[in-house]
């Protein structure tokens, strides 16, 4: 009995050496043994398998929206609201601005800055309502200086996460440029205000 309780523990104690590394689905062969040693063995294994998928199915997800946000053509960015935390930003978001990903990561007062003096106030209200109860969600179109110093309209969405108090404690989106589409839709606007003109100044008349 000693003889197959050690065997047991044995392959027990691998099998949680080979857990604590990172390493999921180790097969465990089926010996009779003492029946209490099995049990835990068994409980590992199941534990081992379920691990195992989780991990697979979250490779998944991550996969799925890694090609999503590619396909998308935006930058991610992530601020961490905590005391001590700080912006993130992915090199695409960097690459929008014309920034490289050997650039540092910009400073919530280089990104403040870098808003159009128009678009500030705006902007900085309406993340803070994101912040705030009843908030969560942040989407705003707006204007960031570029590289070299000219602007590029920008779309911005997140989310906000907040601890079990009701505090922010994270914030996390994407950034896409929208320059073409808001000039176009501007360009619209201008067409469509000068043909309404135009309609105002013609007399029609009778024959």
């Amino acid at each position: 009995i000693l003889r197959r309780v050690d065997r047991s523990l044995g392959r027990l104690e691998s099998l949680s050496a080979t857990l604590a590394s990172g390493v999921y689905g180790a097969a465990i062969p089926e010996e009779e043994g003492y029946r209490e040693i099995l049990q835990v063995e068994e409980a590992f294994r199941v534990m081992s398998e379920a691990i195992s998928q989780r991990e697979g199915a979250l490779r998944t997800s991550e996969e799925r929206y890694a090609l999503a946000v590619e396909g998308s053509h935006e930058g991610l960015w992530d601020w961490d609201l905590r005391e001590g935390g700080g912006l993130f930003v992915a090199p695409r978001w960097k690459e929008i601005l014309g920034w490289g990903p050997e650039d540092p990561d910009p400073d919530l007062t280089r990104w403040e800055e870098g808003i159009h003096p128009e678009d500030r106030d705006e902007v900085v209200t309406t993340l803070n309502a994101a912040m705030s109860p009843g908030g969560g969600s942040y989407d705003q179109t707006y204007r960031l200086r570029y590289r070299d110093g000219s602007y590029r309209w920008v779309r911005s969405r997140g989310m906000v996460l907040f601890d079990d108090s009701g505090r922010p404690v994270r914030m996390a989106g994407s950034l896409g440029d929208v320059t073409e589409r808001v000039e176009a839709e501007r360009e619209l606007r201008l067409a469509a205000s000068v043909f309404e003109s135009a309609q105002e100044g013609i007399l029609v008349t009778d024959p």
